[in-house]
């Protein structure tokens, strides 16, 4: 009985390989080996991206006192290779670089390299999920004065020179997905 599991596990193995090189993809999903992975594993991928997610923010609020964020940044990574839609894995990443990799930087230089990955994810993410409120706020709040160092606002505003703007206009479109919250 127990060689005929091996045996099974062993051969299951290219099954699911080929399973996972072949597995269709749409314009935006990534081509990466970890989403087709991701794509062919069924009911098992929302298992294994529930575990990955729980990982990552364990990690993230421990690493809070040691200052150890990079696994937790990628878990977060991951869980987007293998579901490049999840806005929640997309929001907690952006809160590592903009709310912890950023503000943990000692020049202004490596805090606005921070900030543009946080920048260039959260603008990806929403090209997938646009009707995500998560994501609309992520994007307002890496724009406003509130979450930015002092040092960092002028070069914020150089990449994104009508911030203010889009910052209001992120958040009302929060409010509008979000029917349960007070309107704008």
């Amino acid at each position: 009985m127990k060689r005929r599991r091996v045996l099974l596990a062993v051969l299951s193995v290219p099954c699911f390989v080929l399973a996972a090189l072949l597995a269709p993809r749409t314009e935006h999903e990534a081509v990466s080996v970890k989403a087709a992975v991701g794509q062919s594993m069924g009911g098992l991928r929302v298992l294994l991206i529930d575990a990955l997610f729980l990982r990552a923010q364990t990690l993230q609020t421990k690493s809070r006192e040691d200052g150890n964020l990079e696994e937790a940044a990628s878990l977060y990574g991951t869980i987007l290779e293998l579901d490049p839609a999840n806005d929640a894995a997309a929001a907690y990443l952006v809160d590592v670089y903009a709310g912890e990799l950023m503000l943990m930087a000692e020049t202004p230089e490596d805090r606005f390299t921070w900030w543009a990955k946080a920048w260039d994810l959260v603008r990806r993410a929403r090209e997938l999920n646009p009707d995500s409120a998560r994501i609309q706020v992520r994007i307002a709040q890496l724009l406003m004065d509130a979450f930015l160092p002092k040092d960092l606002i002028p070069r914020v505003e150089t990449a994104v020179p009508d911030r203010r703007r889009l910052t209001v206009q992120h958040l009302r479109r929060a409010v509008a997905l979000r029917r349960n919250l007070p309107r704008l």
